[in-house]
């Protein structure tokens, strides 16, 4: 049977002491033909961090810039536009709305407040 998953082995390359964290309920979005983003999540504490996971070689690192708050994008949509690569994800427990372009993050609007 032909399947299109395949798997590969991550190559952390972020030297101690910035570890990537387990989490659950983190965002993640493909960014380009090569790169899946994953962002926020909650392991034991919320995060910030923004990574950026390379399919093709299997190394994740940092993003150049991180979350501007910690984010638990968890059930809430993260989509992504490949061919503008931009990424929008929504923080669930603050209804804050962001977007990831030109490797920077930006806090755009907070739904509950419509701004």
């Amino acid at each position: 049977m032909n399947t299109l998953w395949s798997e590969f082995v991550v190559k952390n390359e972020l030297k101690a002491p910035v570890p990537i964290h387990a989490r659950q309920g983190l965002g993640a979005a493909q960014l380009d033909g090569e790169t899946i983003l994953i962002m926020g999540g909650f392991g034991g504490k919320y995060f910030n961090e923004s990574l950026a996971l390379n399919t093709v070689t299997g190394q994740c690192q940092k993003t150049r810039m991180q979350m501007p708050v910690n984010c638990f994008p968890f059930a809430v949509p993260t989509v992504s536009d490949g061919e503008d690569q931009v990424i929008y994800t929504v923080d669930w427990s603050t209804y804050k709305l962001f977007r990831f372009k030109n490797d920077a993050w930006t806090q755009l609007i907070n739904l509950k407040e419509g701004r």
